[in-house]
């Protein structure tokens, strides 16, 4: 199975996605701005979570220790 991983334009969309809205958030002090913001940084760091720890609805299981992640090194 191959690996894959996100493009360069994937992860500057995301990360331009939550830095937009945080600062939005900050801006207006809304709580649902705020959770925005928080579903916007899940999104980003989800671009760097091992596939089969996060779930259909983007909830993380377990992020991936140093271990797993030079295990899965070593697997391909």
């Amino acid at each position: 199975m191959t690996e894959r991983f996100p493009t360069d334009n994937e992860l500057q969309s995301a990360w331009d996605d939550y830095v937009c809205m945080r600062d939005e958030a900050e801006r207006t002090r809304n709580l649902n701005d705020g959770i925005l913001a928080g579903k916007l940084w899940r999104r980003f760091v989800y671009l760097f979570a091992d596939p089969d720890k996060v779930l259909a609805d983007n909830t993380v299981v377990q992020m991936p220790t140093v271990g797993d992640r030079q295990a899965r090194g070593r697997a391909s």
